[in-house]
């Protein structure tokens, strides 16, 4: 029974002392002061939330070009197809367009119906 107390007091005594730092850090998080954000600040966040909402696919569904016109995501994927010498894989398309698979299958399943792509093995697609 003495060894059963003598832990149940070094965990009592190991929560007193967290419970103290929780206390100490919520005290430093009150006094950290915030800065409003600049107009630099504020454009540099607004593109590197951007860039994130792209990778996950979650941006624009059409991508801009060089000239301004946009591209369609079928446009993107057939530009990825038309490029590679031996078919792209899905996991090369995904890594090149940063569409998510849902989006890649549409296009896929498009290009194939008008006749501008052929599936030459499971996964992997080459140009007409």
């Amino acid at each position: 029974m003495n060894l059963l107390e003598d832990q149940i007091r070094s965990i009592s005594e190991s929560l007193s002392a967290i419970s103290k730092e929780i206390e100490n850090l919520s005290n430093v998080i009150k006094e950290i002061h915030i800065a409003p954000l600049t107009a630099e600040s504020e454009t540099a966040l607004s593109d590197v939330l951007s860039v994130i909402q792209q990778s996950k696919g979650l941006g624009d569904r059409a991508k801009k070009t060089k000239n301004g016109k946009e591209l369609k995501v079928t446009d993107s994927v057939y530009d990825v197809i038309k490029r590679s010498k031996k078919g792209a894989s899905i996991a090369k398309l995904r890594e090149k367009t940063l569409f998510d698979p849902r989006q890649i299958s549409n296009a896929l399943y498009k290009l194939t119906k008008n006749g501008k792509i052929i599936a030459k093995s499971r996964g992997l697609y080459i140009k007409v």
